[in-house]
C-alpha cells in the first residue's frame, strides 16, 4: 500500500523527534531529580514516600544483611537496596506525576518527547494516523 505524500507528511509528524539518546550517567542523574521532586510532589501518596526513606535508612542503619566490613560485598547490598528501593518508588508512583516531572527534566536537559505539531482534539486527545489517543503526551500534562 502506497502513501500520497500528504500522508507520509501526516505520520512524520506523529513520530518522536529524534534527541540523542540518554546516557548511562545522565539517565540516573535524571532518575534521582525524578525521585526527589516525586517525594515533593502532593499527587504521590504518603506511604509511598515511605519506601526510599526506608532505603535510605537502610544504607545508613549500621546493621545489614551483609556487614559493611566484608570488602566491596559489603557496600554492594546497601547500592543494591537503595536501587530497587528508587526503582519501586518511581514503578508505584502514579503515572501522570512520572510523567509531568520525567517531561519537564528531560525539556530542561534538551531532551523532548513529541513534536508540536500533533493534531489534537477538542477533548484534548490526539490524533495519530487517524486512531484518537485520549492520553495526553507528557508534554501536555501541566
Amino acid at each position: 500500500m502506497q502513501h500520497s505524500d500528504d500522508e507520509d507528511e501526516k505520520m512524520a509528524e506523529a513520530t518522536l523527534i529524534e534527541q540523542p539518546k540518554v546516557g548511562f550517567g545522565r539517565s540516573l542523574w535524571q532518575q534521582a531529580r525524578l525521585a526527589m521532586r516525586l517525594m515533593g510532589d502532593k499527587d504521590v501518596p504518603v506511604w509511598l514516600k515511605a519506601v526510599p526513606v526506608a532505603a535510605v535508612a537502610y544504607v545508613l542503619f549500621p546493621l545489614d544483611f551483609i556487614p559493611d566490613v566484608i570488602p566491596a560485598l559489603g557496600q554492594m547490598d546497601d547500592l543494591g537496596i537503595f536501587i530497587v528501593g528508587m526503582k519501586m518508588f518511581v514503578d508505584l508512583a502514579p503515572v501522570t506525576a512520572v510523567n509531568k516531572h520525567l517531561s519537564a527534566i528531560r525539556e530542561e536537559d534538551g531532551y523532548g518527547y513529541l513534536n508540536d505539531t500533533m493534531e489534537y482534539g477538542d477533548d484534548g486527545s490526539f490524533v495519530i494516523d487517524g486512531e484518537v489517543i485520549n492520553e495526553k503526551s507528557p508534554d501536555d500534562i501541566a
